[in-house]
């Protein structure tokens, strides 16, 4: 069913919505980072009122993207150390040794394994498992019906079924209704015509509906004192965690050129933000005398990236190495900001710690040419 936010505050109130879940879609777009940001904030549900419940089907889903980013870093980061043989004489057992100090001596699906069941433990997750409530006769008629999340061009959206359906036993089950946290055009389809799911887009938003007026009113009064403050007070405190967490911001170049040009690596330069980009004061949680909450602000970013050139050789019939080159291209990018806030709440707020999570940025840059060709020590008067 669609609700508005009020409706939803209302019906979370009223005890019509008992539950939240939250689909792949979500953590993907938190990075997968399950110990900070807005995922880490579903443990206030633990052996509270309101359930976090999660299909077990998106529970494998998560299991394998964990698995494939950890494969990936973990090659990347062999092939970095790699380098460090020829280039700073290190010996292969001490790349060995940082390889196995980044990575707890773990396999890719051991870290994985722990880290969910770290999660799962703290924040109390229940389980609607797809294999105890899912109507097989219903699957197979909502497939031949394209009903969603089934359609003439999507009809091979079983696991995204099999997690709605058991949801939905779920919360039928106990005669309640789930707020599902999703950004998956799917999902939302399918609680449009739902009795017990309703959707919506954003975790922060979400958890911002659960908590109590009195909390509500402190996030409005510190929202208007952070607005207020000395930029000199907080400002500089917001830029500082920046450049901590700007490692964490996901970049990827693409590049046009006369030549073939594949890039190698893409970084990313945070900037100084200011107030005036930034959003309204959302709580994410209170516990005793401290508050949580998060607002988004836009930040400058210099984004540079590497290139390797190749060309065609027609004698030989196979690419020639051209050399390499990089270029730089100045944009904007979406930061998320968690704060945790104490004091004397609210006249006396006092920022005790600082998340942020970024959107992920994407450049293109044109004209492209190896560093050579722009050296003019290279080429005679």
């Amino acid at each position: 069913m669609e609700m508005k936010s009020s409706e939803i505050k209302d019906a979370i109130l009223d005890g019509d919505i008992t539950a939240i879940t939250i689909d792949t879609s979500v953590f993907d777009a938190a990075k997968l980072g399950l110990e900070f940001g807005a995922l880490k904030r579903l443990a206030q549900f633990k052996d509270g009122s309101t359930d976090f419940v999660l299909s077990d089907i998106v529970a494998k889903e998560l299991r394998g993207h964990m698995i494939k980013e950890a494969t990936e870093t973990q090659a990347a980061f062999r092939k970095a150390t790699s380098a460090l043989g020829s280039a700073w004489g290190h010996s292969i057992q001490e790349r060995d040794l940082l390889v196995n100090t980044a990575f707890k001596k773990q396999t890719p699906e051991e870290n994985a394994d722990d880290r969910m069941q770290s999660y799962f433990e703290s924040t109390g997750a229940k389980y609607a498992l797809a294999g105890e409530r899912v109507n097989v006769e219903k699957l197979v008629q909502m497939y031949f019906q394209l009903t969603p999340p089934f359609s003439e061009t999507k009809k091979h959206e079983f696991p995204d079924a099999l997690a709605l359906l058991a949801l939905e036993a779920w919360a039928t089950e106990r005669d309640t209704k789930i707020l599902a946290v999703t950004k998956d055009g799917d999902w939302k389809a399918y609680c449009k015509t739902s009795e017990r799911l309703v959707a919506i887009d954003d975790l922060g938003t979400a958890l911002s509906l659960f908590q109590e007026e009195e909390t509500r009113y402190f996030c409005q009064v510190i929202g208007k004192q952070i607005q207020g403050l000395d930029p000199e007070k907080l400002v500089p405190r917001i830029n500082a965690a920046l450049k901590v967490y700007e490692d964490r911001i996901d970049v990827s170049a693409d590049g046009d050129s006369q030549f073939r040009c594949e890039p190698s690596m893409a970084e990313a330069s945070v900037g100084e933000m200011d107030l005036s980009t930034l959003t309204e004061l959302e709580a994410l949680d209170r516990d005793h005398d401290e508050l949580v909450a998060k607002f988004s602000v836009t930040v400058p970013v210099d984004v540079t990236a590497y290139f390797s050139f190749e060309k065609w050789d027609g004698i030989d019939g196979e690419y020639m190495a051209m050399g390499s080159g990089s270029a730089a291209q100045s944009t904007e990018v979406e930061a998320e900001i968690v704060l945790t806030i104490g004091g004397k709440l609210p006249d006396h707020p006092e920022i005790i710690d600082i998340e942020v999570s970024f959107s992920d940025v994407r450049v293109e840059f044109t004209d492209l040419e190896p560093d050579w060709m722009s050296d003019p020590d290279n080429f005679g008067d």
